[in-house]
C-alpha cells in the first residue's frame, strides 16, 4: 500500500489544501493477469487508515496459505537469481551442458534450480 501525503499544488490535479490519498495494489499470490486493487482519497488517516484495512480484508479472504507460499517462492527465486548475476555465477540456463555452481558452492543443474532455492535461500530472499 501507498500512502501519499500531499499538500497545495504537490500533486497534479489536486486544488485541496491538504489530503490523504490511498492506493492499495495486493499482488501476493495473485494470478497472472488478475489484480486486486483500489485507490480512493480521505480526508484524514484514520479514514485512509480504515479503507485499508477494508481492502485487506478483502484481500485476505480471496488468498489461502498456497498463494503466499507460491508469492514466497517467486521473490526467494528472483532474489536468487539477482544475487547470482551480482556475484558473477552463470545460472544453468546460460551453460551448454545446463549445470552451473551457485554462489553458496552447490552444483546446480536445469531442472534441481527450483529444488534448490526452496531448501537453501528461502531465508534469505
Amino acid at each position: 500500500m501507498s500512502l501519499i501525503i500531499c499538500t497545495g499544488g504537490e500533486c497534479r490535479g489536486v486544488r485541496h489544501d491538504r489530503y490523504l490519498r490511498a492506493a492499495s495494489s495486493f499482488q501476493i499470490g495473485v494470478s497472472r493477469g488478475r489484480r486486486t486493487c483500489s485507490n480512493g482519497t480521505s480526508a484524514t488517516f484514520d479514514q485512509a487508515r480504515a479503507a485499508f484495512e477494508e481492502a485487506w480484508r478483502i484481500f485476505l479472504s480471496n488468498r489461502t496459505e498456497a498463494n503466499f507460499r507460491e508469492w514466497r517462492e517467486a521473490q526467494a527465486f528472483t532474489a536468487w537469481k539477482y544475487r547470482m548475476w551480482d556475484t558473477g555465477y552463470r545460472l544453468p540456463t546460460q551453460s551448454t551442458d545446463g549445470r552451473s555452481k551457485c554462489f553458496c558452492g552447490a552444483g546446480l543443474t536445469i531442472g534441481g534450480v527450483p529444488d534448490h532455492v526452496r531448501s537453501a535461500h528461502m531465508e534469505t530472499a
